[in-house]
């Protein structure tokens, strides 16, 4: 997808884009830190939490917009552990309070992530 789809989906010039995410990589990053979604803890037993969660991916999956775990396509997609991307998965794993990864991982945690100009990123 280039710029110009990612701006029309957004509702936004290019510039705006541009002015949030200097470049693609910071685009990539700030998507895969606005996708992670901590589960809750649950006082059900464990069974039951684990079929729960089959049965969400089965309905997600069965509606057809399915395109893959974002988090393994964009590492299938950049290949560079080190890449900007990278941090984003240090910052999920901060927030969800297990701490910071090893520095061999390419991760950054604390690196701020921009607020997107729309809520369609």
């Amino acid at each position: 997808m280039g710029v110009d789809a990612v701006a029309a989906e957004a509702r936004v010039s290019k510039r705006t884009l541009y002015n949030y995410y200097p470049s693609k990589d910071d685009l990539i990053a700030a998507y895969l830190t606005a996708r992670f979604r901590h589960l809750e803890p649950s006082d059900a037993p464990a069974r039951e939490q684990i079929l729960g969660n089959f049965d969400r991916l089965e309905r997600m999956f069965a509606d057809g917009s399915f395109r893959g775990c974002p988090y393994v396509n964009a590492v299938t997609e950049l290949g560079d552990p080190k890449h900007a991307a990278a941090a984003s998965r240090c910052s999920s794993r901060s927030s969800a309070g297990s701490g910071s990864a090893p520095s061999s991982s390419g991760c950054r945690p604390g690196t701020p992530t921009p607020s997107p100009p729309s809520s369609r990123f």
